[in-house]
């Protein structure tokens, strides 16, 4: 709001008087908002994000505040009414695991609004759901193989590796890389090279490091028997 006042020159021959004008003048721009953190298509194990939006105005914010769909809807999670320029901190916490779109507004005194564009974040704290695991064999004979499987799913941001753990008799546990066989299921054909009980286990972990293990089973491995010798005969000479 501007006040205007016009005055005479006492040296002019008007009359004594004065009249005062108020001309409002309305702010048509928009408010700037930055998305500071976390960055665009962001995935992270825990169910506590902190984000930061920046707010700036030629004239008075009034309020900040973050969208979110967490709950299913697409809403204002929280805002802020301190109306100063500068970085707003939203504190989120128990989010569900899934994943999310989210987005920052700002208002000023004229109502004037601006909101960014949505930006992604899945929450995945679950571990793999490793459901079965089997071995084709439960005895057998020393350098032989076993084939072990192992069927994982992974239900929010997907598998990143799989193994197969073999507990040897004497020697430390050696892990064993997997190949798909079908489904959701993997495998790994192993030498047993080692006579004892020798023990398998499966390990998977998803592409935020959430782990998970399951005890596979035992197989038994022994010395193969030697094969009966041919006597020599000596005589009588043929």
């Amino acid at each position: 709001t501007y006040n205007i006042t016009a005055i005479y020159e006492q040296t002019q021959n008007y009359s004594q008087s004065s009249r005062t004008n108020y001309v409002i003048v309305q702010d048509a721009q928009f408010p700037v908002i930055v998305l500071n953190t976390p960055m665009n298509a962001y995935n992270v194990s825990s169910r506590n994000v902190t984000f930061n939006i920046t707010a700036d105005d030629n004239y008075n914010i009034t309020n900040v505040s973050l969208w979110t769909n967490f709950t299913g809807t697409y809403q204002i999670n929280q805002t802020n009414l301190t109306g100063t320029k500068g970085d707003y901190t939203f504190n989120v916490v128990n989010i569900p695991d899934g994943g999310y779109i989210w987005a920052g507004q700002v208002c000023d005194s004229s109502n004037n609004c601006n909101m960014t564009n949505n930006r992604t974040i899945t929450i995945d704290t679950t571990s793999p759901n490793i459901t079965a695991g089997a071995i084709n064999v439960t005895n057998t004979s020393l350098n032989g193989y076993v084939r072990v499987n192992c069927t994982v799913i992974d239900a929010v941001i997907g598998l990143n590796i799989v193994l197969i753990g073999a507990k040897k008799p004497s020697l430390p546990q050696q892990n064993y890389s997997t190949s798909l066989l079908g489904g959701d299921t993997r495998y790994s054909d192993i030498q047993v090279d080692e006579v004892g009980n020798w023990t398998f286990s499966c390990y998977a972990n998803d592409t935020l490091n959430n782990l998970a293990s399951f005890y596979i089973g035992n197989v038994s491995v022994i010395q193969a028997a030697d094969a009966p010798s041919i006597p020599v005969l000596q005589f009588p000479v043929d």
